[in-house]
């Protein structure tokens, strides 16, 4: 009876806990990277080459890279996708247009 009542005074899987340690966590990880940006010429140049890069996307060479990969060209143009929607600075037109040319549009 004594170990019941210990086991449930020791709750470490609460929703609000676990929130707030992942928020924690971001808000760290967040604030880390802005202060190495701020700090770093280096890197702040290389994030806008890499979002000039992203922004001058080709639609026929996006498509010939995805074709690039023979039967995973489906899996590597879902992969895309889905860092287009996780990276901001990946356009969502050349993208979808690329999709369409390998793939076809549905009837």
């Amino acid at each position: 009876m004594h170990t019941r009542q210990t086991a449930k005074g020791v709750d470490l899987t609460g929703a609000k806990t676990s929130g707030r340690v992942w928020l924690a966590a971001l808000l760290a990880a967040l604030g880390t990277f802005i202060f190495v940006w701020l700090l770093s010429p280096g890197l702040r140049s290389d994030m806008v080459q890499v979002a000039h890069f992203l922004s001058a996307l080709d639609v026929a060479a996006l498509r010939d890279w995805i074709l690039s990969f023979g039967a995973f060209s489906p899996i590597v143009y879902f992969l895309v996708v889905v860092a287009q929607v996780i990276l901001s600075p990946i356009p969502a037109g050349p993208v979808t247009f690329a999709g369409a040319m390998i793939f076809g549009v549905s009837q």
